[in-house]
């Protein structure tokens, strides 16, 4: 686990996980709105394959999976077991097959290079323990000309800052020879 715990039901992963039934569906749909608009703004095309790192209860799974339509596949990842089972109810109540839910690392992808047309995160990359190694994760598993989109509270949040400093640096160690040349875009 990459959260620096041997056990994944203390600290911030508990949290979410005790938090798992009722997230997303208490207070106001702030997650939600944020979804929908981080799936705007990056804009999957039909049939595109995106990955929702840190997924929760899919509050960006489920408009990206929309917009990617049937054709499309749509993969939320996410550490908590119980948000990935309550999502995984949320899933089979839809009826679509072209969406998932996974228990995984962000810091470790679990998927093949060059998988995803978009990598999506949304609100959640200041949670992981070493941003920049999740930050590599995305880049591996995005495609040539594929798009990361992250959402973050303020536009001074010291993750957006240390994006566009380090990308540089971060994918320079990725040893593939053809690093990505990152576009940075604040809205």
């Amino acid at each position: 686990m990459s959260l620096g715990q041997s056990d994944p039901e203390s600290g911030i992963v508990g949290v979410f996980s005790r938090a798992a039934d009722a997230y997303d569906r208490i207070g106001p749909p702030v997650f939600a709105h944020f979804g929908r608009w981080l799936v705007e703004r990056t804009s999957p095309a039909a049939g595109a394959s995106v990955l929702d790192v840190a997924t929760g209860r899919g509050a960006v799974l489920f408009p990206a999976a929309r917009k990617v339509g049937p054709t499309g596949r749509a993969v939320g990842l996410d550490l908590s077991a119980a948000m990935v089972q309550e999502t995984a109810a949320d899933i089979g109540h839809s009826g679509w097959r072209h969406i998932e839910v996974k228990r995984g690392d962000a810091e470790h992808l679990d998927f093949p290079d060059a998988s995803f047309d978009q990598v999506l995160c949304g609100f959640a990359l200041w949670f992981f323990p070493h941003p920049e190694h999740a930050l590599r994760e995305f880049f591996r598993v995005l495609k040539p000309g594929g798009v990361i989109g992250v959402t973050a509270w303020a536009q001074e949040c010291p993750v957006l800052r240390w994006c566009p400093r380090r990308a540089g640096v971060v994918l320079a160690g990725n040893g593939s020879g053809t690093e990505p040349k990152p576009q940075f875009r604040r809205d």
